[in-house]
């Protein structure tokens, strides 16, 4: 683990890299180096903009997102073996997988369901 204060690591997630139904787990801003990619460096890039998770993947690729999306999945920690092109100590994922950093900042309140509007009366949620 890496001594990070305020972001904590939660887990190694995968997700697919091709265009298809399932997607990326993190779908916000992204970013590669080549030759300065760390844990530190992608945890700034993605809390500069705004966002709660920062994952990395295969030596150099930083994502960023709200939500894991697409099915992203706790997986095991040795999962996430490829060293980060600007540290070689610190993971940077693998193929397929993320090592995904939580902001540990509070989640937003869950969507209320309005019970009604005018004469029209919520009838819960199907299927």
């Amino acid at each position: 683990m890496y001594d990070l204060p305020v972001h904590k690591r939660i887990f190694c997630s995968p997700f697919v890299c091709r265009d298809n139904v399932q997607g990326r787990a993190l779908t916000g801003a992204t970013y590669v180096s080549t030759t300065d990619m760390t844990v530190e460096n992608c945890i700034t890039f993605c809390d500069d903009r705004d966002f709660d998770y920062a994952g990395l993947e295969w030596y150099q690729e930083c994502y960023c997102g709200n939500f894991i999306l697409n099915g992203g999945a706790e997986t095991a920690a040795s999962d996430c073996s490829f060293p980060c092109t600007g540290d070689s100590t610190q993971v940077c994922g693998a193929g397929n997988r993320l090592s995904m950093y939580y902001s540990g900042r509070s989640l937003p309140p869950a969507p209320e369901i309005v019970p009604s509007v005018g004469l029209w009366q919520s009838l819960g949620c199907y299927s």
